[in-house]
C-alpha cells in the first residue's frame, strides 16, 4: 500500500519548466519580432514610396521653372533681338532721310542751275537781236544758239516729266510690232549732228541673224532709249574719236550695244549709274545735265521686259551700254 501511495504521488507532481516554457516564449517574441520588422518595413516601403513622389514632384516644378525660366529669357532675347532690329532700321532710316535730304538740295541746285543756263543764252542772244545791232553772221549765230538752248531746256524739261510720270506709274506704253533694225538705224541717224559736231565717227553694225526680226515695244520710247545712250556718249566723248554701235541676235534677244572711248565710269560709280540724279564726281568735273538720262533708259528697258547694263574698265577708258530686248514671240531663234 505504501508503495502504491509513493506511485500516486510521483504521479501528482507537476511537469518541470526547464524545456517547454522557453520555446513557447521564444516562438512568441521572435512572432512579434517578425511583426515588428513587417510593420517597420511597411512603414520603410510607404515612407520610400512618399519620398519618391515627393521627389517626382520636385523634378516636375524644376523642369515647369526651367522651362518658364527658357520661356522667359527666350522673350527677352527676341526683345532684345527686336530692339536691336529697331534700332538699326531707325539708324538705317535716318541715313537714308539724310541721303534723300542731301540728294534733293543737291537736286534742287542741279535743276536751277541746268534749266537757268541754256535760258540765260537766250535771253543774251533775243535781247542783242532786239537791239538790232547784229550783222547778218551774228544774227545767223543767235538763232541757231536760241534754237539749240532752246532744244536743251526742252529736253531736261521733258526728262524731269518722264521721271515724274514713272514714279507716279502714269507712263504708258503704246505697244507695236516693230523693226530693230529702224529703231537703232533712226537713233543713230539723230545723233549724228551732235557727233559730227565733235567729229565723233559713229559706227553701225548689224548683224545678219537679225534681219526680218521683230520686237514688240512703244516706237517713240525705244528710240528715246537708244537717243539717250547716244547722246551720253557723245557727251562724255573727246573730239576726234569713235562710237561704235552693234545690234545682233545673242540668244534670241536683240542685244543693242554703244561703245565709246570717252572718259570711262570709276569702279566707286559703276553701280550707281542707272540711279536717278546721279552724276560722277570723280572725274574732271560735271559735265551738265540733271542725271536722269540713263535712270530713264533703265526704267523704259525693263517696261519692254529688257534689261540694260553699263561696263567700263575705269576712268578715260571708254564705257560700254548693252540693252538686251526679247523678239516677238516666235521670232528670235538663231
Amino acid at each position: 500500500l505504501r508503495d502504491a501511495v509513493q506511485i500516486d504521488l510521483y504521479a501528482a507532481e507537476p511537469a518541470p519548466m526547464g524545456v517547454a516554457g522557453p520555446s513557447f516564449a521564444g516562438i512568441v517574441f521572435l512572432g512579434l519580432a517578425n511583426m515588428v520588422v513587417f510593420f517597420e518595413n511597411r512603414k520603410r516601403r510607404t515612407a520610400e514610396k512618399a519620398l519618391t513622389e515627393v521627389n517626382l514632384g520636385l523634378e516636375q516644378k524644376i523642369e515647369e521653372s526651367t522651362q518658364e525660366l527658357r520661356a522667359v529669357n527666350d522673350t527677352l532675347n527676341e526683345a532684345g533681338m527686336e530692339r536691336e532690329t529697331l534700332l538699326q532700321n531707325e539708324q538705317k532710316a535716318r541715313q537714308e532721310a539724310e541721303i534723300a535730304n542731301r540728294l534733293r538740295d543737291e537736286f534742287m541746285a542741279t535743276v536751277s542751275h541746268e534749266l537757268r543756263t541754256p535760258l540765260n543764252s537766250i535771253l543774251g542772244w533775243a535781247r542783242l537781236m532786239k537791239g538790232g545791232t547784229l550783222d547778218d553772221e551774228q544774227y545767223n549765230k543767235a538763232v541757231t544758239t536760241i534754237i539749240k538752248n532752246s532744244e536743251t531746256q526742252n529736253r531736261l524739261i521733258e526728262d524731269l516729266l518722264d521721271v515724274a510720270r514713272i514714279i507716279s506709274g502714269k507712263s504708258e506704253l503704246e505697244i507695236v510690232e516693230l523693226d530693230p533694225v529702224e529703231i537703232v538705224s533712226h537713233s543713230v541717224e539723230t545723233a549724228k549732228p551732235s557727233a559730227d559736231a565733235k567729229k565723233i565717227n559713229i559706227s553701225l553694225q548689224i548683224g545678219d541673224s537679225v534681219n526680218g526680226h521683230s520686237i514688240k515695244g512703244d516706237r517713240d520710247r525705244l528710240r528715246q532709249v537708244f537717243s539717250n545712250l547716244l547722246n551720253n556718249a557723245i557727251k562724255f566723248s573727246p573730239e576726234n574719236t569713235r562710237i561704235d554701235v552693234s545690234l545682233k541676235n545673242e540668244n534670241g534677244l536683240a542685244e543693242i550695244t554703244v561703245r565709246d572711248a570717252g572718259m570711262g565710269i570709276s569702279r566707286e560709280f559703276l553701280p550707281k549709274v542707272f540711279e536717278r540724279f546721279r552724276q560722277d564726281s570723280s572725274g574732271s568735273g560735271k559735265n551738265g545735265g540733271l542725271g536722269l538720262g540713263l535712270a530713264i533708259v533703265r526704267n523704259l528697258v525693263e517696261m519692254h521686259g529688257g534689261t540694260v547694263s553699263a561696263s567700263s574698265e575705269g576712268a578715260n577708258k571708254g564705257a560700254i551700254f548693252t540693252v538686251k530686248l526679247p523678239f516677238a514671240s516666235g521670232n528670235g531663234s538663231n
